[in-house]
This record gives structure tokens, C-alpha cells and sequence, in this order.
């Protein structure tokens, strides 16, 4: 079955500034979005591809973060980090956790100097969150 054949009102549309995160029921998770016209949507929702089925499913999310593009979403375990992004008004120093079972999500506090990112990469280090949990890298 060819994405063509998935009706258009189950998949999301075009996009850029997402990140995609393959969490551990074997889907893959779709987070934020900007589409040709520049507006930011899917705000409250994720959309998970199943690659067996080649099914997409549009999943809400309990208390969603801000909208934004240009984030880094890092999974540990069961859950995904959001950090950072961009409103296209606002460049954003938060960070958001995302348990990827429920689907709710929370803001944390980051405990060192908090530091604007958008179009970055993140990458865990290790096991320990606390120790060395994510290297972010790029522009602002």
C-alpha cells in the first residue's frame, strides 16, 4: 500500500520543521509542523505511522507545549524531550516531556543557564538524564 492510497484526511499534510521519533511500540511519531504557508498547526495532536499496517493515526496530546517548529525531540525509555524550537515569533529555551503510553505532556525545568534553540540537533548521552542527557547544537 502506497501513502496514495491513505486517505488524505488521516495522514498528515506536507511539512518541514517536525521532528519524526520512532517510540517503542515500533511507531513512528510526527511532532510539529510548518506547511508552505508558514502557519504552525497540529499543536495539540501528534501523528503516528504504522509501518506494518501503513496506517497513520492522529493522537492527541494532554496539555501540548507551545506550537513550534525547529525543535529537537530526543525519546528515553517512554518518554520524548522536547526542547526548544521556534514559534516564528519566539525562539524557545523550554523543554517538554512527552510520555509517549498516555500522551501527556509537561514542561520541566532545566536546572543550568537556559539557552534559546531552534533548527538544532540533540542526542543522548548515556542512560542517566540528569548526568549528561542532551547535547544540543546550532543557531538560535
Amino acid at each position: 500500500m502506497s501513502d496514495a492510497k491513505i486517505p488524505k484526511t488521516e495522514r498528515p499534510m506536507g511539512r518541514w520543521g517536525h521532528t519524526a521519533t520512532l517510540i517503542p511500540n515500533g511507531q513512528l511519531m510526527i511532532f510539529g509542523v510548518q506547511n508552505a504557508h508558514g502557519v504552525l498547526n497540529d499543536d495539540n495532536h501528534v501523528f503516528l505511522y504504522d509501518s506494518i499496517n501503513k496506517t497513520w493515526t492522529k493522537h492527541p496530546i494532554i496539555s501540548p507545549p507551545p506550537r513550534r517548529v525547529g525543535h529537537s525531540a530526543t525519546l528515553k525509555g517512554k518518554r520524548v524531550f522536547v526542547f526548544g524550537g521556534s514559534s516564528g515569533k519566539k525562539t524557545y529555551g523550554d523543554m517538554h516531556v512527552l510520555d509517549v503510553e498516555t500522551f501527556i505532556c509537561s514542561r520541566i525545568t532545566i536546572l543550568s543557564k537556559q539557552v534559546v534553540r531552534s533548527y538544532h540537533t540533540a542526542t543522548l548521552v548515556g542512560d542517566k538524564y540528569v548526568k549528561s542527557p542532551i547535547l544540543g547544537f546550532g543557531a538560535e
